[in-house]
């Protein structure tokens, strides 16, 4: 088994590395959400402003909840 070492410059960067994977989900689970939204038209959404709101507010609550201290 190997094992490396990994060395980050601040407390920020550290984050993002644990967290990568948890990222990484919630970016398939929000492109599944959109192809949702696309094939099935399952959505309450009048305007593509509405659309990029809705799927801003999903990014923020995803990032914020894991990177703001």
């Amino acid at each position: 088994m190997q094992i490396g070492k990994i060395t980050f410059n601040d407390e920020h960067e550290i984050k993002l590395a644990i967290h990568g994977a948890k990222h990484y989900f919630f970016i398939l689970e929000l492109d599944r959400e959109l192809r949702d939204w696309l094939k099935y038209e399952n959505h309450k959404f009048k305007t593509p402003e509405e659309v990029m709101e809705a799927i801003r507010k999903m990014i923020h609550e995803e990032v914020n909840m894991e990177l703001v201290p």
